[in-house]
């Protein structure tokens, strides 16, 4: 029996164990199905969260996007810096959980949207660092047009698109796993409850494990659920408090709260203070509400003051019962018990605090503090995006409020020349309604702005912060087609494909009022100056030249201070209005080549009396060759007021060393050293500025205006040079001042040639042989004997075998040497000084040397064939019979009176004119040899009178400007008639004015002379 019953229980034991060992593979089986399965569905939750992650922080990566665009603060890039990383990351992380998971690998739309995903999240980022980069290399401008292109619009859209997608397609797997899941589990159940009765314990054990790993399960989901959902929150809201108490409530829902506080750290207040509370409906919280809404807590007073205080989570099981809870009373009354407080942190700051409470005495649970750590940290990032937002939106406020408020208009052009924008300025400007401008043609407002912007692509300056075009004055046109002058610069920069041009516009309208007026002022001022003065120094000149008799020694030493005096206030009068085109940028200047070395020589030439009388020896060092682009009497001025200063402080007996050098760049160096009493260190801050006079070392302050250095300084930097001075007090100064050089251009040798027609003979000196040819056509046609030459050196052979010619016409750049050079040693010689030359060449006139007394007209290249044989034939020209007639044209008496005298002496036939009408009368009447002309007259002005005479008979008559106003390339073109001449008054001596004269009538000249000899027929 005992066998039996042992082989029985052996029997029933192996049963048992074979039943507990079925039992054991089978539960282990359907724990393993049960364990798979619910990973799986955790797994589907983290991809969700991923998913709703990815969009997160794209969109913390837009705000530091926006805030950096608007501010260009780098603090704004932060949420970009910390957020972009993470996206690949995170995108590798949702590929690598689907790739191992089998119900994603048979998805395959699922994996091409990850690929999808993987690319569109990569052009967005690609667009986030375009426009940050352009917003730091080209300025806001370049980055806002690449943000309202929409392209990161629509690749956000398309982005949203595909996670939604994504998303939805997870939560039809989601829903399929946890059907799944829940029928494993109701087998496992199935399965355990077949096993009770055979392993009471056994089973007890394992349904303690099932009840476990549901809880686990169960609150597993719920903190996805809660992660979901306020993940959701953060994603779709805009309003950050009602958000915040979304957030909490979801949070209690999900951790087992009753009731949820949020309170704000006021950091100007230094205070804590509740911005939020929610309770469940069953609450009854009046009192705690109101309280909770109305303290504030200052660091470690109350839950919410520890915890800031502490920086950490504090868990208090009741706060009833707690000495240090500040509600206990009212809480206790309420029915308020168990509590915890998080920090919310961000970057290690404190945002704030979170209070949940339940009506439960709770014990510390370390996962539900865990779980509230992470909806802090949520928060945290919803704060940072919103204070962003928040940011962005005021500096979008500002920008547009100082747009609106500027005093210039500022406007946005497309490349297409179509307005994108204009502030409210621009449109008051051009007088259109606000917001009319857009989208229109900027020709509408600014004709000639096609002519004003570069169409070149070299021209479009890589710096979005330099103007390619500042301010230049141009056109404006309102609304009504009245036009207006306004100044505008312009900016371009390329963004993509496209050029954006940024113009911002004046309206001048008032200041060019300003400066017509000044003008006026200055020109009525100059010209009622410069009128008698120019009279009393010609009268004072005849008188110390004895034209008006002899004169007693004391009365005659009388007339050289009257007539030195007199000079001197000219020279003032001259630098003051000097200075005034200096200030407002109207200071011309006439570049020519010259040869550096005539400058020397003419000023030591000029200033050779002013030095003998001072007992001063001016020597001259020229170490150069070349030529030197520059104004000629401008660089005269300047060189003269040098050697002048010179003379003035050098003790009587000391020399003057004038010298002209080259310098390392190839430019010339003008240096004028002096022996005088040197500059003390404490006066050389005086140097070039206006009205300062240095005193010398007797302390007298020497004879000048003061003004002398101020423009000397201005004349040199308009020639792009620079001036300076170097002096030891007691050892003499050196004024020095460089200017860059030009060369002068070669050209072939053409042979020399003659033409056999009678007439005048015509000297032709120059290289271009196909030029010659047509000169020689075209002067041959009117019986001239034309004679070329290629060279200088040709030319002199030629008038040195004994030709005699009537004329020259002559080329300033040849191939051995310089026209003006070759003009000057024709002067020196007898056989040539008394020959008239007419320049015909490609570089601008130069319009100071018409007084020099062999230049009939300098005229440039290509020509006019009748500005060309009228200078001819007024070279060649002689009166038949009588005597030249001049025209002088002068509203004050004594000037007309001085100039008549001296015309007179040469037996030059005067006609007077004291008004415009006066003026055309007799020059219609009495058709003169040449008109001399002023310009501000009674009844018609010199600019009407000489529009008159182009249109008559006269058109072709030589005429010399001599006037007191400054004038303008613009006005020298309106003021002339045949050959013309341009005198200033006050620059201008009576000398150079009949020497003018007298070149103006060439032979006319001599046949007066002669008829002077013969006498009365």
């Amino acid at each position: 029996m005992k066998p039996l019953i042992k082989t029985i229980s052996i029997t029933c034991a192996v049963i048992i164990l074979g039943f507990f060992v079925i039992a054991g593979v089978i539960t282990y089986h359907n724990q393993s199905k049960l364990i798979e399965s619910r990973i799986w569905v955790i797994q589907n939750y983290e991809i969700i969260i991923q998913l709703k992650q990815v969009l997160s922080i794209l969109k913390d990566c837009e705000t530091g996007q926006r805030g950096y665009l608007i501010t260009g603060y780098v603090n704004y890039l932060e949420p970009y810096n910390k957020c972009h990383n993470k996206i690949d990351a995170l995108i590798e992380k949702v590929e690598s959980m689907m790739s191992h998971d089998q119900g994603h690998q048979e998805n395959i739309r699922l994996l091409k949207d990850i690929q999808l995903l993987k690319s569109l999240t990569a052009i967005k980022l690609a667009e986030l660092k375009q426009t940050i980069d352009l917003r730091r290399e080209m300025g806001f401008d370049a980055a806002r047009q690449v943000v309202i292109s929409n392209l990161g619009k629509k690749t956000m859209d398309d982005i949203r698109s595909l996670l939604a997608r994504m998303e939805a397609t997870e939560q039809d797997l989601l829903a399929e796993r946890l059907k799944l899941l829940d029928t494993e589990f109701a087998a496992t159940q199935l399965h355990s409850f077949i096993l009770i009765g055979l392993a009471f314990m056994v089973l007890m054990g394992m349904l303690v494990a099932i009840a476990q790993l549901v809880a686990r399960r169960e609150r597993e989901m719920a903190r996805l659920n809660m992660l979901y959902e306020i993940a959701q929150i953060i994603a779709e809201s805009n309003d950050l408090q009602g958000s915040i108490k979304h957030i909490i409530g979801v949070s209690s829902k999900h951790l087992g709260w009753d009731l949820g506080a949020f309170w704000c750290l006021n950091t100007d207040k230094n205070e804590l203070k509740c911005a939020g509370i929610w309770h469940t409906s069953g609450l009854t919280i009046p009192e705690f509400e109101a309280l909770s809404r109305s303290i504030t807590f200052k660091k470690g007073a109350g839950l919410p003051g520890a915890v800031w205080d502490s920086n950490k989570p504090i868990w208090i099981s009741d706060i009833a019962t707690h000495p240090n809870y500040q509600r206990a009373s009212i809480a206790a009354k309420e029915g308020i018990h168990g509590a915890v407080a998080i920090p919310i942190k961000l970057s290690g700051e404190l945002l704030g605090i979170i209070e949940f409470y339940s009506s439960q005495i709770r014990n510390t649970d370390d996962e539900i503090i865990k779980m509230s750590n992470t909806v802090g940290s949520y928060i945290a990032q919803f704060f940072e995006r919103k204070k962003a937002e928040q940011a962005l939106i005021e500096r979008e406020a500002r920008t547009h409020a100082i747009l609106d408020t500027a005093a210039e208009g500022i406007i946005t052009i497309t490349a297409e020349g179509l307005i994108e924008s204009a502030n409210n300025a621009a449109h008051r400007i051009f007088n259109f309604p606000l917001g009319t401008l857009i989208e229109k043609s900027v020709t509408i407002i600014l004709p000639e702005f096609l002519s004003i912007k570069p169409n070149s692509d070299s021209q479009l300056d890589t710096d979005p912060n330099k103007f390619i075009v500042p301010n230049i004055e141009t056109k404006g046109k309102r609304l009504d087609d009245s036009t207006l002058p306004v100044e505008i610069a312009l900016s371009v920069a390329a963004i993509g494909d496209q050029k954006i041009t940024t113009g911002i516009v004046r309206d001048i309208t008032e200041r060019k009022e300003i400066e017509r007026r000044v003008s006026e002022f200055y020109s009525t001022v100059s010209h009622e100056l410069r009128t008698p003065l120019t009279s009393i120094r010609g009268s004072l000149s005849l008188m110390d030249g004895g034209r008006a008799g002899e004169l007693p020694a004391r009365a005659n030493k009388l007339v050289k201070v009257a007539r030195s005096e007199s000079e001197r206030l000219i020279r003032l009068i001259n630098d003051i209005l000097d200075i005034k085109k200096i200030e407002v940028g109207k200071l011309e200047l006439h570049l020519n080549d010259h040869n550096p070395s005539s400058f020397v020589k003419l000023a030591i030439e000029n200033l050779q009396g002013v030095a003998l009388q001072a007992g001063v020896e001016i020597v001259a060092q020229i170490n150069v060759s070349g030529m030197l682009a520059c104004d000629k009497d401008r660089i005269d001025q300047v060189l003269t007021n040098l050697i002048s200063n010179a003379i003035k402080f050098s003790p009587s007996g000391a020399k003057v060393l004038v010298k002209l050098d080259v310098t390392k760049t190839g430019g010339y160096r003008f240096s004028v050293v002096d022996n005088g009493p040197g500059i003390p260190q404490q006066q050389m801050h005086k140097l070039f500025g206006l009205f300062q006079q240095l005193e010398g070392a007797d302390n007298r302050p020497k004879e000048g205006t003061g003004l002398g250095l101020a423009i000397s300084k201005a004349i040199v930097e308009l020639h792009q040079g620079t001036i300076g001075v170097e002096s030891n007090f007691g050892q003499g100064s050196t004024f020095w001042f460089e200017l860059p050089g030009c060369r002068v251009a070669s050209a072939p040798l053409p042979a020399l040639s003659k033409a056999i027609h009678s007439g005048p003979m015509v000297l032709i000196v120059e290289d271009d042989e196909k030029l010659c040819e047509l000169l020689e056509i075209m002067l041959g046609e009117q019986r001239f004997n034309v004679v070329r030459a290629g060279t200088i050196q040709e030319a002199t052979e030629l008038l040195e075998s004994g030709s005699n010619p009537d004329v020259i016409i002559l080329d300033i750049i040849l191939p051995d040497g310089n026209g003006l050079m070759f003009m000057d040693r024709l002067r020196q010689n007898s056989q040539t000084e008394s020959t008239p030359i007419v320049i015909l060449s490609g570089r601008e006139a130069d319009l100071g040397t018409y007084g020099h007394p062999l230049l009939i007209d300098w005229i440039k290249k290509p020509f006019e064939e009748n500005r060309l044989l009228s200078a001819i034939s007024l070279a060649v020209r002689k009166r038949t019979k009588g005597t030249a007639r001049v025209l002088i044209v002068e509203d004050d008496e004594p000037t007309r009176e001085i100039i008549k005298q001296n015309l007179e002496s040469l037996q030059i036939e005067c006609l007077e004119a004291a008004d415009g009408i006066a003026a055309v009368h007799l020059a219609r009447e009495k058709d003169p040899d040449l008109i001399v002309l002023d310009l501000g007259m009674p009844c018609l002005d010199g600019f009407e009178v000489v529009e008159i005479l182009r249109n008559e008979k006269n058109r072709a008559t030589p005429l010399i400007v001599y006037t007191a106003r400054d004038l303008s390339d613009e006005d020298k073109k309106e003021l002339s008639l045949g050959l013309t001449a341009h005198l200033i008054k006050s620059r201008t001596s009576e000398d150079q004015l009949i020497d003018t004269i007298k070149t103006m009538l060439n032979g006319l000249l001599k046949n007066s002379l002669a008829v002077q000899a013969r006498g009365p027929s």
